[in-house]
């Protein structure tokens, strides 16, 4: 109980400010290729079905990832958080979207 109120107390917060756990990914820097270019950041596989106006919703996209009726790459993807990359082509009943550039977005 004295470890959480140390932690909380105004000296450490002084000191050290409060970062949400979310907070962090938002202020990390920008990925290059080296040659100081900005490298396009994944897209979820969730945000992608709704960004094609396959899912209304991110509990539609997550159901329908849940049922086994999305696919990556030819293989059956269950994963909602599924990190999609230039090139990979996600199946839905009958559509067959590539992921491009276009998709991806710069942090």
């Amino acid at each position: 109980m004295d470890q959480m109120l140390a932690r909380c107390s105004p000296t450490h917060a002084a000191t050290a400010p409060f970062v949400r756990r979310n907070q962090a990914k938002l202020w990390r820097p920008a990925e290059t290729d080296g040659k100081g270019d900005s490298v396009p950041t994944p897209i979820k596989l969730d945000q992608f079905l709704k960004y094609h106006g396959i899912a209304r919703s991110g509990g539609e996209a997550k159901t329908l990832i849940r049922s086994g009726a999305v696919r990556v790459n030819g293989n059956v993807e269950t994963r909602r958080g599924r990190k999609l990359q230039e090139g990979d082509v996600v199946e839905w009943e009958t559509r067959r979207i590539e992921v491009r550039e276009s998709d991806l977005s710069n942090p």
